[in-house]
């Protein structure tokens, strides 16, 4: 999922999240394709930012998350359970990199 300013929205690509209005009303569902008249109309009512699919790119390289990660979890004792958030971290990083269960 992407998030982008309605300023930016590339027409044709399809809503991630349903759009909805100030008093929670529904205006687009997921899966929508976004369209020109679409965004001419969110525009008028001040929605500045819709969802839609895709990934986004790493705005960092896979060492660079890896020693933000190893800072921030510095001063965790090895048996602390906030350890296994860091775990789910690494694990989720795997993923982005696609690296398997053995680290390849």
């Amino acid at each position: 999922m992407i998030k982008v300013k309605t300023d930016n929205a590339t027409p044709g690509t399809r809503l991630a999240r349903p759009v909805e209005n100030e008093s929670g009303m529904v205006l687009y569902g997921v899966g929508m394709e976004v369209t020109e008249q679409m965004l001419s109309k969110l525009q008028m009512m001040s929605v500045e930012i819709i969802y839609v699919e895709g990934q986004t790119e790493p705005r960092l390289g896979e060492q660079d998350y890896r020693k933000q990660l190893g800072t921030a979890f510095s001063r965790v004792r090895p048996e602390g359970p906030v350890l296994r958030l860091k775990r789910v971290m690494e694990e989720h990083l795997d993923g982005l990199y696609g690296k398997d269960e053995d680290g390849r």
